[in-house]
């Protein structure tokens, strides 16, 4: 039997989100490290010609690697807003990340897909700021944490 694969792309914009857990997600020995707003981050971008939105989670529960309709997308992007989530869009890097000794997680996951090099940004606000840093645009911030100056 002939299977065929849909194949999109390779997306240079993404948008990343930064959000705190759900009520419904069990606590981590790995929150003690994180900071409110920033406890998990997840990717995604926009394929326009297969008019779909690619999502990336790297979650507690396994890797969740979604093809969205826009409607989708939207109703994703309301649940996140509505947990005063921050999102930040950025340009893949032009070089590829070599894994490090560390485990894959949400944050070393995200640093994959945009090509960011090094390991020292074990957190998601650590990685928030490397993306800033980088040249990501914040899109929404969290009420709290989810501004960052680049000066």
């Amino acid at each position: 039997m002939l299977q065929l694969l849909v194949m999109i792309e390779v997306p240079q914009e993404w948008y990343i989100v930064f959000s705190s857990r759900t009520r419904n997600v069990r606590w981590s020995w790995w929150n003690i490290f994180t900071r409110p707003g920033f406890e998990h981050a997840a990717a995604f971008t926009y394929s326009p010609d297969k008019a779909l939105w690619l999502y990336v989670d790297w979650a507690s529960n396994g890797l969740h690697i979604l093809l969205l309709s826009s409607q989708e997308m939207s109703d994703t992007v309301d649940v996140f807003e509505s947990h005063g989530a921050t999102f930040v869009k950025m340009t893949k890097v032009d070089r590829v990340s070599v894994p490090w000794f560390t485990s894959v997680y949400c944050v070393s996951a995200i640093r994959h897909i945009l090509g960011i090099p090094g390991w020292t940004f074990m957190t998601p606000y650590f990685l928030y700021r490397k993306i800033i840093k980088l040249g990501g645009e914040i899109i929404h911030h969290h009420p709290v944490w989810g501004k960052f100056d680049n000066g």
